[in-house]
C-alpha cells in the first residue's frame, strides 16, 4: 500500500483525540477552561489539531471529553458553523473515573483498525498522518503499534529507545531524569483489539503504563520519527518564543 492508494480509495482511518484531562500543571488557567482551548496566536490548540487532521485521509475524529466538556463542544460547533473544520467529528463524553480501556471498548465496533491516538495538548505541525498510517500498514511483520518519536526535547516526557536496524521500539521510559533517548510525542497508531486488551488488563495511562507492558511482552512496536513537536504542559511552554511562529503554518 502506498500513500496515493490511501488517499484515493476507501482505506480511511480514525483518530481518537483525548481532550478531557485535568491539566493540573497549567493551573490556574485550566481551572476555568480545558487546556486544548488555550490559544496559540489566533487559533486554539484544539483547532490547530483538527485542522491538521482535516488535511489527511481521516474518516472520523472521536474527541474524548470529560470535565468542562460543554466548552469544548461549543467551540467545535462554532468551528463547524464557520467552515473552519470538517463535519467528521464525534464527541464522546465520559466520566473522569472511567479508565481508557472502558472508553475505547465502547468505541470498538466503530473504530477502524488500525487507528490513531493523540493527546489534545500535542502539536506536530509537519506530521503527515497518511504517511504514518501507510508506514504502520507496510511493516513486514504485523505490528501492534507505531509510536511517533522525536529527538527534540526528550527529557520532560516519556522517552523511547530504538533499534534503527530493525525499526523496533525496544524500551520505553516515562519522563526519565537522565540519559539520551528519543521523546515519545504521545501520538501513535494502534491496533484496536490489542490496545483495548492491554488497557483492560492494566487500567493505566496508555503511554506511561500500557506501552511499557506491551514491550515487556514482546509486542511488535515500531517507530516513526518526526522533527519539531510541541507539548503544552506548563505556562512556560505556552510562552516560549517559538510559539509566535505558529500562525505561519
Amino acid at each position: 500500500m502506498n500513500t496515493s492508494q490511501v488517499l484515493n480509495n476507501k482505506d480511511k482511518y480514525d483518530v481518537v483525540l483525548f481532550a478531557g484531562g485535568r491539566a493540573g500543571s497549567l493551573k490556574p488557567l485550566s481551572d476555568f477552561q480545558p487546556k486544548c482551548l488555550l490559544y496559540l496566536g489566533t487559533q486554539s490548540i484544539l483547532q490547530r489539531n483538527l485542522t491538521l487532521f482535516s488535511k489527511h485521509n481521516v474518516r472520523k475524529i472521536y474527541v474524548l471529553v470529560g470535565r468542562l466538556h460543554k466548552m469544548i463542544i461549543e467551540h467545535i460547533n462554532l468551528l463547524k458553523k464557520s467552515g473552519l473544520i470538517k463535519d467528521n467529528i464525534e464527541i464522546v463524553k465520559h466520566d473522569d473515573t472511567k479508565y481508557l480501556g472502558y472508553i475505547l471498548k465502547s468505541l470498538e465496533k466503530k473504530l477502524s483498525t488500525p487507528f490513531i491516538i493523540s493527546l489534545s495538548d500535542v502539536l506536530i505541525p509537519d506530521l503527515n498522518l497518511d504517511q504514518l498510517f501507510v508506514f504502520h500498514m507496510n511493516q513486514k511483520n504485523p505490528c501492534s503499534a507505531t509510536l511517533v518519536i522525536s529527538d527534540r526535547n526528550p527529557i520532560n516526557v516519556g522517552v523511547v529507545k530504538i533499534n534503527k536496524k530493525t525499526k523496533k521500539v525496544i524500551e520505553f521510559i516515562e519522563k526519565p531524569q537522565f540519559g539520551v533517548y528519543y521523546a515519545n510525542t504521545a501520538f501513535g497508531v494502534f491496533e484496536v483489539k490489542v490496545i483495548i486488551k492491554y488497557l483492560e488488563k492494566y487500567k493505566g495511562h496508555i503511554f506511561g503504563v500500557v506501552i511499557p507492558q506491551m514491550i515487556k511482552n514482546n509486542e511488535n512496536i515500531v517507530y516513526f520519527e518526526v522533527g519539531d513537536w510541541y507539548h503544552f504542559q506548563t505556562m512556560t511552554d505556552l510562552h516560549k518564543e517559538h510559539i509566535l511562529s505558529f500562525d505561519k503554518w
